[in-house]
C-alpha cells in the first residue's frame, strides 16, 4: 500500500467529515469509469453480430481496407492511450462516410468494448484499501 497516495488523496475536502469507514467505501466502491484494451477479436464478432463485416470485406473504400488491415495486424487497441483512441476513432468514422450501413451508433458501440468501471483505489494505483489502511494514512 502506498501511504502516501492514499494520505493524499484523503486530505481531499470530500474525506474530511467522513468516518474511516465511510472512506474505505467510497475507495473501494467499482464507480469510475476507465478504459481498457479493445480486442481486435471483440470489434470482429461485434462487425458480424451486426451484419458489418461482409459489407467492409466487399467494400473497395479506403476506409474499409484500412480497417480490416487494422483488425488483421493488431490483437488489440489500447484506447487508454489518447493516439490510439483518436486513430481508431478516425478509422470509424471513415467508415461512417463510406460505408452504408455503418452508422455513429457503431462507431460509439465498439468504442465502448473499452469502457470499464473501476474503484477510486485503483485510478489512484492502490489495492483494495482496507479499514487498517484508512486509519494508519490519516494519521501520518
Amino acid at each position: 500500500m502506498d501511504f502516501n497516495i492514499l494520505k493524499t488523496e484523503l486530505q481531499d475536502i470530500s474525506y474530511i467529515n467522513l468516518t474511516d469507514t465511510e472512506c474505505t467505501n467510497i475507495l473501494n466502491a467499482v464507480n469510475v469509469g476507465s478504459k481498457h484494451p479493445i480486442s481486435t477479436t471483440k470489434i470482429k464478432q461485434y462487425l458480424m453480430l451486426s451484419n458489418l463485416w461482409l459489407e467492409l470485406k466487399h467494400s473497395t473504400s479506403d476506409s474499409a481496407e484500412t480497417a480490416i488491415d487494422a483488425i488483421n495486424s493488431f490483437d488489440e487497441f489500447d484506447v487508454k492511450n489518447s493516439d490510439i483512441l483518436a486513430m481508431l476513432t478516425t478509422v470509424l468514422n471513415n467508415l461512417e462516410t463510406d460505408i452504408t450501413n455503418f452508422t455513429n451508433t457503431n462507431t460509439t458501440e465498439i468504442l465502448a468494448l473499452g469502457d470499464t468501471t473501476i474503484s477510486k483505489a485503483e485510478s489512484l494505483g492502490l489495492s483494495v484499501v482496507a479499514l487498517g489502511h484508512v486509519e494508519t494514512a490519516r494519521v501520518l
